[in-house]
């Protein structure tokens, strides 16, 4: 297994909170939940701790461990961080061995260039929610400036985006409920299992961040930056919880990784490449 890109950074000024991990044996992208807390210094730092434990958990794992049981002990990782901030984080892990993708959520898979997107309902909802109130507002005759500024849609989804929380690895039916490594244990569920064929030759994995994933990083970033430029309050078929702040590089921090899968060689880690 080779990397051909890895690739990581974050939205703008503040912490990225995105991790990436390749070994010979394994690839794990973690992403941040982005914090709510008043105190947004310490969760953040509190965050950023949690996926580099993530990411040393990954880097240690033995070649012959299920996936499955490895996401297992990626959560009793976050047990350890589960303090005052409560930080928590979306993400995936692929298991060379087993030639299986265990995805947690919000996390891009690409094998041979097709892509998919695994999210969640609930997260949709709320995007939708703030796509209407920020109609409302272009209607009533604000400026693109002035809602990427304000982004009033945000804040009157802030409530929702906190209480997101109560509906992470709850053990029952229901449309809204998702997997995430916040120090609880994750029903597999909740898990999905991606299979990768035998004859596959690459896989990518990516976080939110990218509203499109394509065949390559640098198709992907063009992608990107069109939709930015195109759609900065975020409100259009690839819309988010947030709009594109001034002076942001991106709404949400990013990251891509594609290897390899037909070569050999042991690779260093780079989660903090980017």
């Amino acid at each position: 297994m080779r990397v051909l890109t890895a690739f990581s950074r974050g939205k703008g000024a503040a912490p990225n909170l995105d991790r990436f991990v390749v070994t010979d044996d394994w690839v794990a992208v973690f992403d941040g939940v982005t914090p709510k807390s008043p105190d947004l210094d310490g969760a953040t730092a509190a965050t950023a701790a949690l996926v580099d434990d993530l990411v040393a958990a990954v880097r240690s794992a033995a070649p012959d461990v299920d996936p499955v049981v490895l996401v297992d002990r990626l959560a009793e990782v976050a047990t350890d961080h589960q303090g005052e901030h409560q930080p928590a984080a979306a993400g995936a892990v692929f298991s060379l061995r087993r030639r299986q993708v265990v995805v947690i959520t919000d996390v891009w898979v690409s094998v041979d260039g097709v892509a998919r997107f695994y999210g969640h309902d609930f997260e949709t909802v709320v995007t939708q929610a703030r796509r209407a109130l920020t109609e409302a507002e272009l209607a009533a005759g604000r400026s693109v400036d002035e809602l990427r500024a304000e982004d009033p849609g945000r804040r009157a989804v802030h409530e929702l985006l906190v209480g997101e929380s109560a509906l992470r690895n709850v053990d029952a039916d229901g449309p809204y409920f998702y997997a995430a490594l916040d120090g609880r244990p994750v029903p597999h569920r909740l898990l999905t299992v991606v299979e990768i064929p035998a004859g596959a030759r690459t896989l990518c994995l990516a976080s939110d961040g990218y509203p499109v994933l394509e065949s390559s990083w640098e198709e992907t970033e063009r992608a990107l930056r069109r939709d930015l430029a195109a759609d900065p309050l975020r409100i259009g078929p690839h819309g988010g919880p947030k709009a594109l702040a001034p002076g942001a590089e991106n709404d949400d921090d990013r990251t891509f990784v594609l290897v390899d899968l037909s070569a050999g060689e042991g690779v260093e880690d780079g989660s903090h490449r980017g």
